[in-house]
């Protein structure tokens, strides 16, 4: 959806030779100096023109917009206006802005977007939200280049809404990184000023209901603690508190349940999602348990309701697993160094993946003998700065050493099979498979593939079916988590 087509490299490449901006080292390396950095230090500097300028195309055409901003930044550096020409006819449908955000604002846009991973299904369904009813939606194989072209060549419409701002708005809203949904919010702030300025009108950016719906995506949040005072292993029981998070500003607990045994949890989850809490049109993208790393080895995706067909809660809901690391199971505020180096590997990561780094050079692995040692695998992970993902082909039967190990060292992604008692050939199979899941670096896809997976018949699964997503946003947590200790029992 997002990148050039192949076939037609070779002719922007030519064409790009052409513009004096390209023959000139010193201002191709500009250029070059101007893209973000995980576009930048992916390009291979040669003595030639023609193999650093492919090697350019080649690197930028592996990310959504790096076409696009290539071209813009070529084009600020021609003084004539015929080389660009050849540069705009060699990409069909490429076609420049004709709307009111200047090109140094569609440049810093582009830079921006270009840092992003997107889910290409809930940008498209954004998009078409943020399309006004008379414009004719385009067709799923355009870039996003050609949708933020329609949307900005639209028209201010009723109460002073512009969609292309509508749409960065949405999109700002559903980004992981927060890093980048900071930038696309004074991006949006800076390009409204300057419309502002330049029509001498009244620019709205929140989304109007009438144009595309209110903010319709949700994350349940569930955090399960312990009862200290029940020692029972066959009737444990939980305090749960539920949250449901649409953004950083607005997160609110919104039920709890004291006491709740363990095969009650499900139960009550339903009645929370089909309480008024959530409305019809609210799409729940994630359930994500919050648990004390002594229970991280709770299998949720395993969960059963009690109906004639014993659907699963994974059956409906993408589930991911959390890490309290604010409290501890008095309700204590843990030391703040567990979230410090949690919040340095999460940035750390989201850096990694926007630069589609090898997974090698970021995971710490664990297979073999279905065996843990937990000193062993910190030791490791310590030597190695780089590493901020721990996937293992096996969740040892003392899973608390592993919740407490992820815990301090602040690891934010893991992935382990939750099946136990593996052969030696076995523990393969599922690193090849955990592998070959990492290695594209589509990581917003990532919870859809491992939903899909875990929804497979029992008849149809095998080792590799069985994998558990820990994925921990430190971005996403309740408000009030940390800022007052009222969550003792």
């Amino acid at each position: 959806m997002f990148a050039i087509n192949n076939l037609y490299k070779k002719q922007l490449v030519d064409a790009l030779l052409d513009c004096d901006s390209m023959s000139d080292t010193e201002i191709r390396n500009s250029i070059i100096d101007d893209l973000p950095s995980n576009i930048k230090h992916r390009i291979k500097i040669h003595s030639t023109s023609l193999t650093t300028v492919n090697n350019l195309v080649s690197r930028c055409s592996d990310f959504q917009t790096g076409i696009e901003l290539l071209i813009q930044l070529v084009s600020a550096n021609e003084t004539s206006s015929e080389p660009m020409k050849k540069v705009y006819d060699a990409i069909p449908n490429y076609m420049g802005f004709d709307s009111c955000i200047s090109n140094n604002r569609l440049s810093e846009l582009l830079r921006i977007l270009a840092k992003t991973i997107p889910d290409e299904k809930e940008w498209l369904s954004i998009y078409r939200k943020c399309l006004p009813s008379n414009y004719k939606p385009l067709n799923e194989s355009f870039s996003l280049w050609i949708i933020l072209r329609q949307l900005a060549n639209i028209p201010l419409q009723s109460k002073k809404f512009l969609p292309i701002l509508l749409f960065i708005r949405q999109i700002a809203d559903i980004t992981e990184d927060q890093k980048i949904t900071d930038q696309l919010v004074t991006w949006l702030d800076k390009a409204k000023a300057e419309i502002e300025e330049e029509t001498d009108l009244s620019i709205e950016i929140e989304s109007p209901q009438e144009i595309h719906g209110e903010n319709n995506h949700a994350y349940l949040l569930v955090h399960l603690r312990p009862d200290p005072n029940n020692k029972s292993n066959k009737l444990q029981k939980f305090t749960v508190h539920f949250y449901k998070w649409k953004n950083q500003k607005n997160c609110r607990r919104i039920y709890d349940n004291p006491g709740c045994e363990k095969q009650k949890i499900l139960e009550v989850i339903d009645s929370v999602i089909d309480s008024p809490e959530f409305s019809e049109e609210e799409k729940i993208r994630n359930i994500e348990f919050i648990l004390p790393y002594e229970w991280i080895h709770l299998d949720v995706d395993k969960w059963k309701r009690k109906d004639d067909f014993e659907t699963r809660l994974v059956d409906d809901y993408r589930l991911l697993i959390r890490l309290d690391r604010y409290y501890d199971n008095l309700g204590g505020i843990r030391h703040r160094r567990f979230r410090d180096h949690w919040r340095e590997k999460w940035t750390y990561f989201m850096e990694i993946r926007s630069r589609m780094e090898n997974p090698d050079s970021y995971i710490q692995w664990v297979c073999g003998n279905n065996t843990f040692q937990k000193k062993q695998v910190y030791d490791e992970y310590q030597k190695n700065q780089n590493k901020t993902c721990l996937a293992m082909t096996f969740l040892p039967k003392q899973s608390e050493e592993v919740g407490n190990l992820i815990l301090f060292l602040g690891i934010p992604v893991a992935l382990w099979c939750n099946k136990t008692g593996h052969k030696e050939e076995e523990h393969e199979i599922i690193k090849k498979a955990i592998g070959c899941i990492l290695e594209d670096g589509d990581f917003n896809c990532l919870a859809d593939r491992i939903h899909k997976i875990c929804r497979l018949p029992e008849h149809e699964k095998s080792l590799e079916h069985h994998l558990t997503l820990f994925w921990d946003n430190p971005d996403r947590i309740p408000l009030e988590f940390g800022k007052r200790n009222d969550l003792k029992h």
